[in-house]
């Protein structure tokens, strides 16, 4: 009986021990950010649509939408507008001048 007992409290002990082992490092290793069962680590990048007004060749204005980020300068902008109005939206036959960044409003001839 007292033999059944030391070997229940080494195996307990041996538990214990190795348990703690296994805490320590997982401990470290989110530490390092290598962990296993750790979230992933990613930086959220918002990104938000731009009106751009566009206007053909012979005066016809038009609206598209160029991605830009979130916390984006107007030079930013204007690059995403231009890269949608003449370049997406643009043929050899048709092309496409980029306006002015933001929606074309009222305006009906932009050559007018």
């Amino acid at each position: 009986m007292k033999k059944d007992n030391k070997l229940l409290e080494t195996a307990v002990l041996g538990l214990v021990i190795i348990t703690g082992l296994v805490a320590i490092y997982y401990m470290y290793q989110v530490n390092t950010g290598r962990a296993f069962l750790q979230a992933p680590q990613f930086t959220v990048v918002q990104t938000t649509y731009e009106y751009c007004c566009c206007a053909t060749q012979n005066g016809k204005l038009f609206e598209v939408y160029g991605k830009v980020l979130k916390d984006s300068d107007d030079i930013e902008k204007k690059t995403a507008c231009q890269e949608m109005c003449e370049v997406k939206h643009s043929t050899p036959l048709h092309p496409s001048i980029l306006v002015n960044v933001g929606k074309c409003g009222a305006r009906t001839n932009h050559f007018a």
